[in-house]
């Protein structure tokens, strides 16, 4: 049994692709007995629910009067009574907390920062990147969820290479998987979903246009199913509206049952702006389902064009909508790039191939080497 601390820093425990990976990478490495605690900055969310109960949740921010440093310094009391080998915080803006709070604390432990995806459009300014390179410094090692999201954040941010550690991520294969056929019926039309926050960074008002064309262009029905919640859904379905298709595009807001969805669908599609290696994408690989994405961050990397499906370039109305048209007019091929996405997860996707890669990084570090 392994004696190792590690404490989570997320910013929240919302549904998304970050917090799906710490939950699975927790109750994974729990079994292997790592003792763990997973430190949220905001209040607790829906995944939470998912840790296994030796796993406790902390939440820094779970009152309203606790604004400004409070939650830094609960997350830095946090750390003095866990006393963790490893505190790893995910992402750019929980780096900066969870490196004050560490300072706070002591310094207890090594601190580690992942970066699952660039969470800006174009340059990272100046100043960010002076802020990324002190953080650095203090920082042992930085993990990334693939080469190309280490290669460009390195380049943005001015942090070199070498400092960056690949870890990819990888989804349930059990709990995401091919649809029996004929399990929940057919539909009579072509279904599209989409699992994304609905947010800046994951092209939905694209989306949205292109599959406007589609719509007027096919021969064949379409549908389109959006899982997930943001701060742009009121503008999206503003949109939906104006393109005279709110029969055809289906908001279904924030779940845990992504899985359901995946299984009940024909084709998945992405038209992110950015990406690191979308959980997202994985998921629908894993459930047999032919990927339709913009070719960004990581995604070629996963899904090979004409293989597992197919990719355009981002902000691409035209392309993205004759692709859905091609996908949609033959079942054949829908057929062929499922079958061939769910081999490649199955392959090199696995939760139980992450969990050993994350096992096997801890101890590193833990030893320093």
């Amino acid at each position: 049994m392994d004696d190792s601390r590690v404490m989570h820093v997320v910013r929240s425990l919302g549904v998304g692709g970050v917090e799906v990976g710490v939950v699975n990478i927790a109750n994974g490495l729990d079994r292997q007995g790592f003792r763990q605690s997973v430190t949220t900055l905001e209040p607790v969310q829906t995944l939470a629910r998912r840790l296994l109960p030796s796993i406790p949740v902390f939440a820094c921010g779970s009152e309203p009067r606790l604004r400004g440093y409070a939650p830094i310094v609960r997350a830095a009391w946090r750390m003095r009574t866990f006393r963790p080998h490893i505190v790893h915080a995910r992402n750019c803006a929980t780096w900066i907390d969870a490196t004050l709070a560490w300072l706070l604390a002591g310094s207890p432990g090594r601190l580690v920062c992942s970066i699952h995806g660039l969470d800006w459009i174009g340059r990272v300014s100046p100043r960010r990147a002076f802020i990324y390179r002190q953080l650095a410094r203090l920082t042992y090692t930085i993990a990334a969820v693939s080469a190309p999201t280490a290669r460009q954040f390195a380049l943005e941010s001015g942090i070199p290479e070498q400092r960056f550690t690949v870890l990819p991520s990888g989804v349930d294969l059990d709990r995401f998987h091919p649809g029996i056929p004929g399990e929940h019926g057919r539909y009579a039309r072509v279904v599209l979903t989409c699992v994304a926050r609905l947010g800046q960074l994951k092209g939905h008002e694209v989306l949205i246009r292109a599959f406007e064309l589609a719509l007027r262009r096919s021969a064949v029905p379409l549908d389109l199913q959006l899982v997930g919640d943001g701060p742009f859904r009121a503008s999206l379905e503003a949109l939906v509206r104006a393109c005279g298709v709110e029969s055809r595009v289906h908001f279904l807001g924030e779940t845990v049952d992504v899985a359901e969805y995946l299984r009940r669908s024909d084709v998945f599609v992405l038209a992110s702006l950015q990406e690191g290696r979308p959980t997202s994408i994985m998921e629908a690989m894993a459930s047999g389902l032919p990927v339709l994405a913009t070719r960004v961050g990581a995604v070629a990397d996963l899904v090979e064009h004409g293989v597992h499906g197919l990719l355009v370039a981002p902000n691409d109305v035209v392309g993205l909508a004759e692709a859905m048209i091609e996908l949609a007019h033959d079942a054949e091929k829908r057929q062929r790039l499922g079958n061939s996405a769910r081999l490649r997860a199955a392959a090199s996707l696995s939760l139980g191939g992450m969990v050993d890669r994350y096992r096997d990084f801890y101890r590193r570090v833990i030893a320093g080497d």
